[in-house]
């Protein structure tokens, strides 16, 4: 799930992030991860589960809940950097 959720970030799009797009980034930004497709598919399954990702047609976004938890984390993130 933190491979589909940096991929959502990076892409920034507002209809979200496809399977085939997914599959792209993670083949790209990964390459010594032995990619598999059932993984892939279980993960973005238990991520709609767990209300991580939301599922839109063909397309994945982050939950508004996740994108919270995300931001609060980066800025605890940044004031024990600084």
């Amino acid at each position: 799930i933190d491979m589909i959720s940096a991929c959502i970030k990076a892409d920034g799009s507002r209809k979200g992030v496809s399977l085939p797009t997914l599959k792209k980034y993670i083949a790209t930004e990964y390459p010594d991860v032995k990619f598999q497709p059932h993984l892939l598919r279980g993960a973005l399954k238990a991520g709609v589960e767990k209300e991580v990702l939301k599922q839109i047609k063909a397309h994945y976004k982050l939950s508004p809940t996740a994108k919270k938890a995300a931001e609060k984390k980066e800025k605890k993130e940044a004031k024990a950097a600084e």
